[in-house]
């Protein structure tokens, strides 16, 4: 599988412009800034701004309400990127107000929560170092307004402001909403007892039911491998339901009609999930927001050292995989096949839904996970809980009361939190918007712009092909640099381990070598034994699984298999494969920063780097040290606009990425 592009490596849009040629004195005198704020009124018009236009007589500069103060003054300005993936944009600012007459006009238009306010800035008259006239404009919206009385009688006021744009992760999706209320069976044994959808779980719960032949007297008793496709409109929808291990009950499975009969675990596909939500939850939201999955963004890697990742706990997540695979089976003996006694995903013979929505290769999107329904309802119930233990007269608002919300981002979250502890750290999944990616965006600000898809983003999904890098050096006149600071962030665990004389990366010794991709005869001899005990363990711990009934000591054993497993993969195989390198797992990972003159453009992910590094960080021919661009703030001061970057070190293939 080829890929493309990633979140998290992409060529800059920052100009590099020549500024060293001492025949131009301009190139030495550093630009005027301007940067001001503007109220945005109901009618998406201006209604009022800071700093306010100053008069050209006297008395009215000083005299604005016969109080013989001056205007209202804007203080220092900060915009700043943040987030997973860089979609979260903020807005700082600070601003002087002279009597109460002035404050009651700008406490209304700045400082309310939910206000808008429009930040535009730039160069007063262009700048030659970007060979461009940089206006730049964004819009916020304001959440935390501060202000204080000083002994001069003055008001001194500022705020916090989040980027539109960003916002969706606060979407509420507890609630009817627009879910249709469906008419669903709870006592699942034939009963009469129903009740009407209510929210998100009841209407996986209903979808499950009704498509696996729930809905009559008959009450609730699929075939063991019972399975529809096309529950929703996604590729990867599907729903399950496999007959519990003998003896076994796992929390919150389904009973059939007959009490002595074996009880179901229900699943549902992640994607199934994510189309509900769009249809029902979000579908009428202003800005159109859609959850998609990506082939380049989204991409998780199934294959890891020789083997499949498989899930540790099947009763909450199964991994599906083609008819006949290893993984799919949790039989005690390690054989594959349908089964009554023990959970094999095969059982889902009837599954054109698990070959449809199982990977072709070694890659493929979360889509396909199934969660299960008992996993769905303790997520819905460590939510209520949350809530019945507040205390009533508590006065928090905003994220200190749940008041029964359950937002978008803290939803996806914990399932992600799960999948990435089930698959060993190999998939880190999280939501975030990328305002670059479609091209009918490009003309857009990137600040604001409509783009209305949410992506699932694997943080370790395969970078594909590497970009140029940007070489920013304090000493070469480009870019107008001030300051670059390389520092080395040692994790703690390597720290400790440094001090009793043993320096090793905590993954192995292989991780030490990551500048050589030819470690001696006796590594590769350590690293075979690894593996053979490895596949040891691989088989003991899937049918100790079943044998010891799902224990907590079972199931926490299996999890550290897994996690072994993908720890296993060397990391110059890594490297040459296009897995992102996550800078825990490389011994000496450095950490990049800058401080420019004000240049706009910069975005997520682009890729800096710098001839200001150690030796050993430029020695391979077969590696390169690169940092991706994280977080970055355009700071506004007296006149003065400087922009400052903050990147993370990624180690690439001198041949570029891929997978």
């Amino acid at each position: 599988m080829a890929f493309s592009t990633n979140f998290y490596m992409r060529k800059s849009d920052v100009k590099q412009v020549q500024i060293d040629d001492m025949k131009k004195p301009e190139f030495h005198i550093r630009d005027k800034c301007y940067v001001r704020l503007n109220a945005i009124g109901d009618d998406g018009e201006s209604d009022g701004t800071l700093p306010t236009s100053y008069a050209k007589k006297v008395d009215k500069l000083y005299q604005p309400n016969s109080s013989k103060r001056p205007q209202p003054t804007l203080g220092d300005v900060s915009v700043s990127m943040s987030g997973l993936a860089g979609s979260l944009r903020r807005l700082k600012a600070s601003f002087t107000v002279y009597d109460l007459t002035q404050f009651n006009t700008y406490e209304k238009k700045f400082l309310t929560p939910g206000c808008k306010v429009e930040c535009k800035w730039g160069y007063v008259d262009g700048s030659q170092r970007t060979n461009k006239n940089d206006k730049q404009k964004a819009q916020f919206v304001v959440f935390k307004p501060t202000y204080k009385i000083t002994k001069e009688n003055y008001f001194k006021c500022s705020f916090e402001a989040v980027g539109q744009g960003s916002e969706y992760d606060q979407i509420d999706i507890n609630g009817q909403q627009n879910i249709p209320a469906e008419e669903f069976q709870t006592s699942h044994q034939g009963g009469e007892e129903t009740a009407k959808v209510a929210n998100l779980f009841d209407y996986c719960q209903f979808l499950i039911m009704s498509n696996l032949s729930q809905g009559d007297s008959a009450g609730f008793n699929p075939i063991n491998g019972a399975s529809k496709k096309s529950v929703t409109t996604s590729e990867q929808s599907a729903v399950g339901a496999l007959i519990a291990p003998e003896e076994f009950t796992p929390p919150g499975s389904m009973p059939t009609q007959n009490e002595l009969g074996a009880p179901r675990i229900t699943y549902i596909s992640l994607a199934t999930v994510v189309d509900i939500i769009n249809d029902y939850v979000i579908n009428d939201n202003k800005k159109g927001y859609k959850i998609k999955f990506d082939n380049d963004y989204s991409a998780i890697k199934y294959d890891m050292a020789g083997k499949k990742i498989w899930s540790p706990n099947p009763h909450n997540l199964l991994f599906p995989y083609k008819n006949g695979t290893p993984e799919n089976s949790y039989n005690k003996d390690g054989t594959t096949g349908a089964s009554e006694d023990y959970i094999t995903v095969d059982s889902f013979e009837s599954m054109v839904a698990l070959e449809d929505i199982a990977p072709e290769t070694g890659y493929g999107t979360p889509g396909s996970i199934l969660l299960s329904m008992n996993f769905l309802r303790e997520l819905q119930e460590s939510y209520e809980s949350a809530t019945k233990g507040e205390d009533a007269n508590t006065e928090d608002i905003g994220d200190g009361r749940s008041n029964g919300r359950i937002t978008l981002q803290s939803f996806f979250k914990k399932i992600f939190a799960v999948i990435r502890e089930y698959s060993g750290g190999a998939w880190d999944l999280g939501l975030d918007r990328d305002v670059v990616k479609d091209e009918d965006e490009k003309s857009k600000d990137p600040m604001t712009g409509p783009n209305s898809d949410i992506y699932i983003v694997n943080r370790n999904a395969a970078m594909g092909s590497v970009p140029d890098a940007i070489k920013l050096n304090p000493t070469n006149g480009k870019n107008g640099i001030r300051e670059i600071a390389i520092s080395c962030d040692i994790p703690k665990e390597l720290q400790s381990r440094a001090m009793m004389g043993d320096v090793r990366s905590p993954e192995g010794e292989a991780a030490q070598t990551f500048v050589d991709l030819d470690p001696p005869e006796a590594k590769i001899e350590a690293e075979n034994e690894a593996a053979a005990e490895l596949d040891s363990r691989h088989k003991e711990l899937r049918g100790r699984l079943m044998t010891d009934k799902m224990s907590a000591d079972a199931v926490s054993a299996a999890k550290g298999l897994i996690r072994d497993i993908v720890n296993a993969v060397p990391v110059d195989d890594r490297i040459k494969s296009g897995m992102n390198m996550d800078p825990k797992n490389v011994p000496f990972p450095l950490k990049f920063s800058a401080t420019m003159d004000g240049i706009p453009d910069w975005k997520f992910g682009d890729v800096v780097t710098s001839t200001y590094l150690p030796k050993r960080y430029r020695s391979s021919k077969a590696t390169k040290t690169v940092f991706t661009v994280t977080n970055y703030t355009h700071d506004f001061k007296g006149g003065d606009w400087t922009t400052s970057i903050e990147a993370i070190m990624r180690l690439v293939s001198s041949g570029g990425g891929g997978g």
